[in-house]
């Protein structure tokens, strides 16, 4: 049966997806780094905006693209950075330590998932 229209546009926007998730895990990356090394809570509140957009987004692109993994891990770090924008004081070491482990839990996961992906294993 051949494919619709809607199957192979939706095939392409994951080829899409998938084509940027190592930038923007990199960016994660960075916007985590600004975040721990602003100057003042003017910084770092623009940081932890900037990566919850980032991360907002990579929970909901991973889930309607088969990379659930992803998703979970980046929805884990929208929630704990949404409890950081409510309330600053939240912000400890011990909050940042847990935060950068879910942000490595997210590498990780996006590693194994395009693996998987590479390999023709779609989890969606």
């Amino acid at each position: 049966m051949k494919d619709s229209n809607v199957e192979i546009q939706l095939r392409n926007l994951q080829q899409v997806f998938v084509s940027k998730l190592h930038l923007k895990l990199n960016l994660v990356q960075d916007y985590w780094a600004a975040v721990q090394s602003a100057a003042n809570p003017v910084e770092r509140k623009k940081s932890l905006t900037d990566l919850l957009q980032l991360v907002h987004s990579l929970a909901g692109s991973g889930a309607s693209f088969g990379f659930p993994a992803t998703s979970n891990t980046a929805a884990a770090v929208d929630s704990e950075i949404q409890e950081v924008l409510r309330q600053p004081s939240h912000f400890t070491s011990e909050k940042a330590a847990e935060i950068n482990a879910l942000i490595d839990r997210m590498r990780h996961a996006v590693q194994s998932e395009l693996k998987a992906n590479e390999s023709g294993h779609f989890y969606g």
